[in-house]
């Protein structure tokens, strides 16, 4: 009983890392592919502009 156990076992485990080979990151729930860097826009850009200069302004302040 237990050798059946774990052979199914080893089988999920095989199944379950079968495209680890391509190097993609991959949902669980959908098996799409997870997008980890996603290119600025211009308002993305300017957003963090601001908000770097907020950061600066507010650590200045803070001594």
């Amino acid at each position: 009983m237990k050798s059946m156990f774990y052979d199914s076992v080893s089988f999920m485990i095989q199944f379950l890392n079968r495209d680890k080979d391509d190097g993609e990151r991959r949902s669980a729930v959908s098996g799409k592919k997870i997008l980890l860097k996603v290119d600025k826009s211009k308002e993305d850009k300017a957003a963090e502009s601001k908000r770097n200069e907020l950061l600066k302004f507010l650590n200045a302040s803070f001594d």
